[in-house]
């Protein structure tokens, strides 16, 4: 399977389809979201990076950590935007978090 394409009909997903948490396949309505994988990388790298930029600012101390949290989230949607261009995710099956990934029909 490739990136971007939907691991029921096989179709490629164009990066403005991708919604979160989930959403449906274009070509066969299935839910499809991005692979938990990929979105743990995501938040591990701008983790890293936030972390690299406020250390790089000279903080340290209680300034460093009341900075360094909220500077992960504009970090995250950098890397995530960024991401999706240059290594794009795969698509998963959407199931709900403990749930069996059963269909109720």
């Amino acid at each position: 399977m490739e990136p971007m394409q939907c691991p029921e009909c096989r179709r490629k997903a164009a990066i403005r389809e991708i919604q979160t948490p989930y959403f449906s396949c274009s070509g066969c309505a299935t839910k499809v979201t991005v692979s938990k994988r990929y979105i743990l990388a995501a938040k591990l790298l701008s983790t890293a990076i936030a972390f690299g930029i406020c250390y790089a600012a000279g903080l340290s101390g209680a300034i460093f950590l009341i900075c360094w949290g909220p500077a992960i989230f504009p970090v995250y949607f950098i890397v995530l935007g960024l991401g999706f261009k240059t290594v794009p995710p795969y698509l998963e099956r959407y199931s709900q978090d403990g749930s069996l990934g059963l269909d109720n029909g």
